[in-house]
């Protein structure tokens, strides 16, 4: 069984922690290639001509203008419709070489970008596709997924519609800033459901695991077991599904999870994690 990572989860403690090494410290986890140092240099390479071009703080539209043309049209960084769902697309440093992401990859390297210039970049935790805001309270809103291009109210309502239900309208909750934490656990669940979906049980395991120690959610526990399970990992599987129902024993899916319990301990003491 690997552990939980004490650094991973320290690292989480630190005030200081920017969101492009939160994202980083993520990837990290999953794939070892993952340069933490060398990918934060590039940034900052990356950032050098708009800090060159704004020496004073501009006001938050010129801001946001820059950024959507430096980042989303000059380089090209672009939201990855054609394959959403490739765990590339969640890794930073593989978003910088392709210049293809999701939205929260897309919009933490606008945020490490846009900060290095001197402007107020925050994340937006918005349900289903993450958004930047520039500019503080009473800036615009950004879609780095769509190249950085402006939100007005109208199209923050038609995101809500998509994203939210039909005939939603915009909940200033979902416009709020979220914490590089926050944006570490929305990346590794991107994560674990990009393993999943291509079996990949061993990554989508440590993902769940360090899902678990960043929250503390039991959800996350059970979704671990399922991946112990599929690894025929057993003993591992049927203590972390033993745990999650008898933490939750009017959980929705308590006949499922007893079903899968009493497979895993029939089965015997499986494979462990390595």
């Amino acid at each position: 069984m690997r552990p939980k990572s004490t650094a991973f989860v320290d690292a989480f403690a630190d005030p200081s922690l920017t969101f492009e090494r939160a994202a980083l410290v993520v990837g990290h986890e999953l794939e070892s290639s993952v340069d933490v140092s060398g990918t934060l240099v590039a940034i900052d390479r990356l950032a050098e001509p708009l800090v060159t071009r704004f020496p004073a703080r501009p006001d938050p539209e010129t801001s946001a203008a820059a950024l959507e043309r430096y980042l989303g049209i000059e380089l090209g960084f672009r939201g990855n419709s054609e394959d959403y769902y490739t765990p590339e697309n969640s890794l930073l440093d593989r978003v910088l070489a392709r210049k293809l992401g999701i939205p929260i990859t897309l919009a933490v390297l606008y945020i490490a970008v846009g900060r290095r210039a001197g402007f107020v970049v925050d994340g937006i935790g918005f349900p289903g596709h993450f958004l930047i805001r520039v500019g503080g309270d009473g800036g615009v809103f950004q879609d780095p997924f769509h190249r950085g291009r402006l939100l007005d109210s109208i199209r923050l309502g038609e995101l809500s519609a998509q994203h939210v239900a039909p005939e939603a309208t915009v909940d200033p909750r979902h416009l709020a800033p979220v914490s590089p934490r926050a944006v570490a656990i929305r990346m590794l669940t991107n994560l674990e459901a990009a393993y999943a979906r291509r079996n990949e049980h061993p990554r989508a395991w440590v993902a769940a695991d360090r899902l678990h120690a960043l929250s503390g959610d039991d959800v996350h526990r059970r979704n671990r077991g399922l991946h112990a399970l599929a690894m025929g990992s057993n003993a591992l599987a049927a203590e972390d599904l033993g745990a999650y129902l008898e933490a939750h024993p009017d959980a929705p899916d308590l006949e499922r999870m007893n079903a899968l319990v009493v497979r895993a301990r029939s089965a015997g003491k499986g494979g462990s994690l390595n």
